[in-house]
């Protein structure tokens, strides 16, 4: 069994003359080969991917593959560096145990299409507010957080977007 899905961006454009750049255009390969997919897994599989279009966890790290586009966002310990999301993290999450807050970090498991390129499934927090726009049911399990990369199709209903991710 291969990837279920893959995207990135392929063209980018200066925002500054610091030498800053974003994502211009992308692409997106779904598996169409998938038996019996619901429209409700297809749209999140296919928000998931325009997410990697418009930069996140493709542009995030040191990798050859979008050099000088890299933002370096990733620090050597997997903890996420971006100032914006992690600000935000921190107002939509709270610790399982009360405790302090874990640091916002990319997934360091998985092959290439896994590892570097989403959020840590294993982060122990809750959130303590409601995702998004608030219209859609889902569970504060950070690993149903549809930027980590892992989605239950069978249970599809569970997967949200985070503002952290929006950020």
């Amino acid at each position: 069994a291969g990837a279920l899905a893959s995207a990135g961006p392929s063209d980018f454009w200066p925002v500054n003359s610091d030498g800053d750049y974003m994502p211009a255009k992308g692409s997106m390969t779904i598996d169409t080969d998938i038996q019996d997919i619901s429209l409700e897994n297809a749209t999140l599989i296919a928000t998931h991917e325009m997410m990697h279009v418009l930069g996140v966890g493709t542009i995030w790290g040191q990798s050859s593959i979008f050099t000088p586009w890299n933002h370096d966002l990733v620090a050597s310990d997997g903890s996420y560096l971006g100032l914006a999301a992690n600000e935000v993290y921190a107002s939509e999450f709270e610790a399982d145990d009360g405790g302090p807050l874990p640091a916002l970090a990319v997934e360091n498991d998985g092959g290439s299409g896994t590892a570097g390129g989403h959020w840590e499934t294993d982060l122990l927090v809750n959130a303590v507010t409601t995702p998004g726009d608030g219209t859609t049911s889902y569970t504060d399990d950070f690993a149903y957080e549809l930027m980590t990369g892992w989605i239950d199709l069978s249970n599809p209903q569970e997967a949200y977007l985070s503002d952290t991710s929006l950020a």
